[in-house]
């Protein structure tokens, strides 16, 4: 038997309390991101000017395509702008023929990116 009464006014409260909390931005929307950078941009930087031919560095772990992107990375925006330089840089130097830059998968969106610097100039891209 159906009843035709009005709601009362602490179950429209509690359903408007769910919408409001349905609306919200998520945690990690509001809070600063917990990733950490592998290596800064300067340590990577002196790294890339005194490695021996042959030594390597992971200069990030994670999925750098999605953690370089406003919106979608773990990092802050600090971290992530250095990150971001930081590739670009890595990728410049691998243009150059300084470095060679690989990958190592460790499961899925987690991938170990390692720098290693070239015996001599292999060549330059133009």
């Amino acid at each position: 038997m159906m009843s035709n009464s009005k709601p009362s006014i602490a179950s429209l409260f509690v359903r408007r309390r769910r919408s409001r909390a349905l609306l919200a931005p998520p945690p990690a929307m509001t809070e600063e991101p917990s990733a950490a950078l592998s290596i800064r941009d300067e340590e990577f930087r002196s790294w890339t000017e005194k490695a021996e031919p042959g030594t390597r560095v992971e200069y990030h772990r994670g999925h750098l395509a999605t953690d370089r992107v406003r919106g979608m990375s773990a990092f802050g925006e600090k971290a992530r702008r250095e990150l971001d330089a930081l590739a670009d840089r890595a990728e410049r130097l691998a243009d150059e023929g300084r470095l060679i830059l690989t990958q190592e998968r460790h499961g899925d969106a987690d991938y170990s990116y390692i720098a290693i610097r070239a015996q001599k100039l292999l060549w330059r891209r133009s």
